[in-house]
């Protein structure tokens, strides 16, 4: 399917969570972009999507979505976290980011 790639797709509210992460530096747009130049068509990692349940490491060059995510917001070993873990990273770091703003 051209592995990594950047793609416009509807995404309605009744089928997908939608997380908004706060980037008041500009970083995470930085990041992202930096992370989609270094990866761009790399292949799809089924195996390492796999692992997340069995506990495997993820091949080099390839990428699952949630692992991908990870990648762009710094985690260390984003292989390691689940679609259900990065969601829960996510929230964190938008209530982190709300309480920010507050103080």
């Amino acid at each position: 399917d051209g592995g990594v790639r950047c793609k416009t797709m509807p995404l309605p509210s009744e089928k997908w969570d939608l997380i908004e992460l706060p980037d008041s530096s500009g970083s995470l747009k930085t990041n992202l972009a930096a992370v989609f130049a270094q990866t761009q068509g790399q292949r799809y990692d089924l195996a390492g999507a796999l692992g997340v349940v069995f506990k495997t490491r993820q091949r080099s060059g390839r990428w699952f979505c949630s692992e991908w995510c990870g990648q762009v917001l710094g985690l260390s070993e984003p292989w390691r976290f689940s679609p259900n873990d990065l969601a829960v990273i996510a929230r964190s770091l938008k209530n982190k980011g709300a309480a920010d703003e507050n103080d």
